[in-house]
């Protein structure tokens, strides 16, 4: 288990996004090594090879998953703080004066923000499973990292900025970890041709040299 300052250290690096290029290239390289640059990912297996009907079964059943969690969880956590103080069933949100809940509200909502637009870059980059990352260094973010629970209870809308950062991401043409798949696919080609080429070489200098 990393120490207090290694895991700050990874969480300024995540914020700085310095090694995102970094985690991503490593990523593409672990895929094209694996099962001929075809891995799979998650629940959708190995159908986003030629995106049958399997493919498409599958992510429109998580992606309407994703959607529930984000119409109950997120909803329920975005909405916490415009209910606390707007809803009649409380006596003291009635001598607040509309500015200062107007405050309350950025203050609320612009945690979630900053966690829906690192898990949303999070997931486009790498997508839902992150095991592949773990010889390098653990993305730490809002969901693995330990800030989560620390702010859980001052800032709640961070789950629900996470979760519709979770929904939204499957709405993309490729599904999260799609494209760092078909990048290794491509990669994978590339160096079978490069291969091909090579054996072909030194056969044409031994028949040239006879």
């Amino acid at each position: 288990m990393s120490s207090n300052s290694e895991w700050l250290g990874n969480l300024l690096r995540e914020w700085s996004r310095r090694d995102h290029l970094q985690r991503r290239e490593w990523l593409i390289q672990t895929y094209a090594a694996t099962k001929h640059g075809e891995p799979e990912i998650g629940y959708l297996g190995r159908t986003w090879v030629t995106r049958s009907a399997s493919y498409w079964v599958r992510r429109l059943a998580l992606t309407f998953a994703y959607f529930l969690l984000a119409c109950f969880i997120g909803s329920m956590f975005l909405g916490l703080g415009p209910y606390l103080l707007f809803s009649r069933g409380y006596s003291f949100n009635a001598h607040i004066p509309l500015i200062a809940k107007i405050a309350l509200l950025v203050v609320w909502f612009a945690p979630a923000a900053a966690a829906y637009l690192m898990m949303y870059r999070s997931l486009v980059l790498y997508g839902y499973r992150k095991d592949r990352l773990l010889d390098e260094p653990a993305p730490t973010g809002f969901l693995a990292g330990r800030l989560l629970p620390l702010l859980a209870v001052p800032f709640l809308s961070i789950a629900g900025g996470l979760v519709v950062a979770m929904f939204t991401a499957t709405l993309r043409a490729q599904f999260p970890g799609e494209s760092a798949a078909r990048a290794a696919r491509r990669l994978y080609a590339d160096e079978q041709r490069s291969r091909a080429a090579g054996r072909r070489t030194p056969s044409k200098k031994r028949r040239s040299g006879r």
